[in-house]
């Protein structure tokens, strides 16, 4: 029930602090409810930044979670049509979302808002795991959200699961961590 059929689902999970630029997430979540009927937004988050936009919520369409717990993730990866990875401008260099490599093996098709010379921005273009936008231009940001959407409706999760198997083994092995 948290995820209602005929919609598709946006998501954004995990810690939810400046880094990850909150306000412009929502305004982001709430044009786009604006804008679309067939969209829902989720955000699976604790804290006080996160508690102060759910205290100014007015969308139904905008919906507020506790964290999910590591053994529910991959049921929220498969139910989310679209993750959204948002980092702060010049962060890229001294953060890398841990989340990433299980979004890319779970096949979801990440939306990134970020740096483009940043290697979030590179992992998703070589892996072809979405898209990578700087900046939160809403038409922009909408364009890339279509793109994934379209994509999604043409290729299998499965599919998409099969093709990241290689790049994650190269690019997040033990090897390269060490």
């Amino acid at each position: 029930d948290v995820f209602p059929a005929g919609f598709h689902h946006v998501v954004y999970s995990g810690a939810l602090g400046e880094k990850q630029k909150p306000r412009e997430l929502y305004r982001f979540f709430e044009n786009l409810c604006d804008d679309r009927e067939d969209i829902y937004c989720h955000i699976f988050s604790r804290g006080p930044v996160c508690e102060e936009l759910e205290k100014h919520n007015r969308h139904k369409r905008i919906c507020f979670y506790d964290l999910v717990p590591e053994d529910y993730l991959s049921d929220l990866y498969a139910r989310s049509d679209v993750q959204v990875v948002p980092q702060a401008e010049g962060t890229g260099a001294g953060a890398f979302p841990s989340k990433l490599p299980n979004l890319i093996a779970a096949g979801v098709p990440v939306l990134a808002i970020c740096d483009t010379d940043s290697e979030l921005a590179r992992v998703i273009v070589e892996t072809g795991a979405g898209e990578a936008v700087s900046g939160w231009e809403f038409q922009e940001l909408c364009r890339a959200l279509d793109s994934l959407l379209r994509h999604s409706a043409e290729v299998s999760r499965e599919h998409r699961k099969a093709g990241a198997k290689k790049h994650i083994r190269d690019k997040f092995n033990i090897n390269k961590l060490i």
